[in-house]
């Protein structure tokens, strides 16, 4: 019997939390609570040792966020301590996906555009997320994939096949960060979006939608 495993992509450390609230979560993977794109967690997945931040920094080459694991302070032993924390994730991650009797269900809520991070608000995300799917499915070929992906304030349903769903948040505009500025805005409120998140996930996983 297939046993249905539902994994975050990211964008942002909410999906993870959210999907660990609602008890979807069950393991510790590589993405949970750093920041990416789908595009980017392909090559990472195809050589995990480009995924990590050097020692110092907080975040990698790629501008992805690592703040809640690696900090500027770290000594080597202590730097070297998170790099095994993250490759015995990765051990798990692909013993998950090698395994032909699961079904993954890869969550994305695109938060980073919300944020103004990762220039999320100028790329297309559709494409991003069929060029994971492309690497996954030629990698994993037996595993079946489904990604259900959410987005603030972007009707992108009509991209939608048998194997991406593609869901709008309505998230108020009040909720975006400015450009550039680095500041919260004076009406931000994470509790917003995730609450929106969270119904919706709740809803397409049980089928309402």
């Amino acid at each position: 019997m297939n046993k249905t495993h539902y994994i975050s992509i990211g964008n942002k450390c909410h999906t993870a939390e959210m999907l660990n609230e609602l008890n979807y979560r069950k393991f510790s993977l590589p993405f949970d609570n750093v920041s990416s794109l789908p595009h980017l967690i392909a090559k990472y997945i195809n050589d995990p040792k480009i995924f990590y931040p050097l020692l110092g920094q907080e975040r990698n080459s790629d501008g992805c966020f690592f703040g809640h694991f690696f900090k500027k302070s770290f000594t080597q032993a202590e730097y070297n301590e998170v790099i095994n924390l993250f490759e015995k994730r990765f051990k798990r991650l692909n013993k998950l996906f090698n395994n032909p009797n699961n079904n993954i269900v890869l969550i994305y809520v695109d938060l980073a555009s919300v944020c103004g991070e990762l220039g999320a608000r100028k790329i297309n995300h559709v494409y991003s997320l069929n060029k994971l799917r492309t690497f996954l499915t030629k990698k994993f070929t037996e595993t079946n994939f489904k990604f259900l992906c959410y987005h603030p304030n972007k009707k992108l349903e009509e991209y939608n096949d048998s194997t991406i769903s593609h869901f709008n948040l309505n998230i108020p505009k009040k909720c975006y960060h400015k450009f550039g500025d680095g500041r919260k805005p004076e009406d931000y409120a994470p509790d917003i979006y995730k609450k929106l998140f969270q119904e919706k996930l709740e809803s397409t996983i049980n089928g309402k939608e």
